[in-house]
């Protein structure tokens, strides 16, 4: 094996290691389809290209009703370790808040304000929201209903009005701070990477309905494939 074979294998290994559950099956196929190229400098530039993979962080699909109860848990384990993280948006939130009393300049001002904002808005609507999620808890018979209607309630959430602001909040939550800091007037360039960055989370944040509507099709199907005769 050439050294150029050699590494894209080593490329294509990597590839199927770090690819998200989701994604497994994608990336051997890709590392098989390298096996197969006859150049070298091709095989090179496929498993290159495979590492696109590793972009798509997807979690495993469901295939039984064992799968969709076990989703149905990891729902349901989370809601009071996220509850944690949304009180702290809150807590975060209050010194910014005494902090625009004696804010400096109008740039402080100004960043102060909206991680005061920010922080009240997501840490508020997503505390909503998990009260939400414990009643469905709750009323759900069993995990793998819990599974169907907490996924739904995902997604008509970030359909809404409410739940498309948070994107926006998040984004506004960080520039705030930067501002507040003085992180802008003492480096911009910095500066204009953490807004690069932001904007690419947000646009990640964005492709979420699609995800859970992809889980949605998975449960209705292992439920109507349970319900045949």
């Amino acid at each position: 094996m050439t050294p150029v074979r050699g590494l894209a294998m080593r490329i294509a290994g990597l590839v199927v290691r770090y690819a998200s559950p989701g994604c497994r099956e994608w990336a051997e196929g890709l590392a098989r389809e390298a096996e197969f190229i006859e150049d070298d400098w091709s095989a090179l530039l496929w498993a290159v290209g495979s590492t696109r993979v590793l972009l798509d962080r997807r979690e495993a699909p469901m295939r039984s009703l064992a799968d969709v109860a076990a989703k149905g848990r990891q729902l349901s384990e989370s809601i009071s370790k996220e509850s944690y993280s949304y009180v702290f948006l809150l807590i975060v939130a209050i010194p910014y808040l005494l902090k625009l009393l004696d804010a400096r300049s109008l740039t402080e001002r100004i960043g102060d304000g909206m991680v005061a904002v920010c922080g009240v808005y997501m840490g508020g609507v997503l505390l909503l929201q998990q009260r939400k999620r414990q009643a469905l808890y709750d009323t759900a018979e069993d995990l793998t209903q819990y599974c169907k209607l907490e996924l739904e309630r995902q997604r008509e959430f970030l359909k809404s009005g409410l739940g498309r602001l948070i994107y926006f909040a998040i984004g506004f939550y960080f520039l705030g701070i930067m501002f507040a800091q003085g992180v802008v007037r003492a480096d911009p360039l910095w500066a204009g990477f953490c807004v690069a960055g932001w904007t690419l989370v947000m646009a990640l944040c964005l492709r979420r309905p699609r995800q859970l509507q992809r889980q949605i099709d998975e449960v209705n199907a292992v439920l109507q494939e349970r319900s045949r005769p």
